[in-house]
């Protein structure tokens, strides 16, 4: 099924405008759709593209339970709660635009339980909360990707609980929090050719918890505080042609 050009729209929270149940290799482009998406576990190879969701509250404007989609050229905001929400793998973002307006633990983009995810060449922005957090999802990739958040204490890219997770030529920014956040379960972890920067006396721009993580050639830089911050807990760092 292909839809196209077409508009959808609900008022009432915890209801979508538009739900995948059991509905696989469908096509979606050209179209506005607020008020919340849902894909379901079993709804799995389909194509979202150059279209607009949007949310207003507790449903995300996106929520992923099913595996192997793509989000393409998406524009995806939500005014008070996390924008997208991702718990199932290898799905791909790819030059999208998602944007944030949330606070707690309300974030840009929540990836959990979701192993392979890619984010592309995208542009991620919560003013207020977290802008990107990986949990349980490994072997996650963020490529060519601006991630920000100006938060209070908030961190721009947060890793718990997934290994093998590569932050590959992307940009973070956080004005009172980390830039990269790369908790105690996020081993095997690389940042490479990326740059990372902070604005807090309190917090470094890239704080490493987590053991066997390689950081090559970035720039990390806080004017404030630390730049590079490492737990005693940490082992195995690597830390080479970097600047900080």
């Amino acid at each position: 099924t292909t839809v196209s050009g077409s508009t959808m729209a609900v008022n009432k929270q915890g209801t979508y405008a538009l739900n995948f149940i059991r509905s696989s290799s469908n096509t979606v482009v050209g179209c506005v759709v607020s008020s919340g998406t849902s894909i379901d576990f079993f709804s799995r190879y389909n194509s979202l593209s150059a279209s607009s969701f949007t949310a207003y509250g507790v449903t995300p404007a996106i929520s992923v339970q099913g595996s192997s989609n793509s989000f393409i050229g998406l524009y995806m905001q939500n005014s008070a709660g996390t924008v997208v929400s991702v718990g199932a793998g290898y799905n791909v973002f790819s030059q999208d635009r998602i944007e944030g307006r949330g606070v707690g633990p309300n974030v840009a983009i929540a990836i959990s339980g979701a192993p392979g995810t890619l984010v592309d060449t995208s542009f991620i922005n919560n003013p207020n909360g977290d802008a990107l957090t990986i949990g349980s999802a490994n072997n996650t990739t963020i490529r060519l990707s601006t991630v920000t958040t100006s938060g209070s204490g908030r961190n721009a890219l947060y890793v718990n609980s997934a290994s093998s997770v590569t932050i590959d030529r992307s940009y973070a920014y956080s004005a009172s929090g980390s830039a990269i956040y790369l908790d105690s379960a996020a081993s095997y972890s690389t940042v490479t050719l990326s740059t990372a920067i902070a604005g807090s006396s309190g917090n470094p721009a890239l704080n490493l918890v987590g053991s066997r993580l390689a950081v090559d050639r970035s720039f990390i830089n806080n004017p404030l505080g630390d730049a590079i911050y490492v737990t005693a807990a940490a082992r195995f760092i690597l830390i080479d042609r970097s600047t900080a």
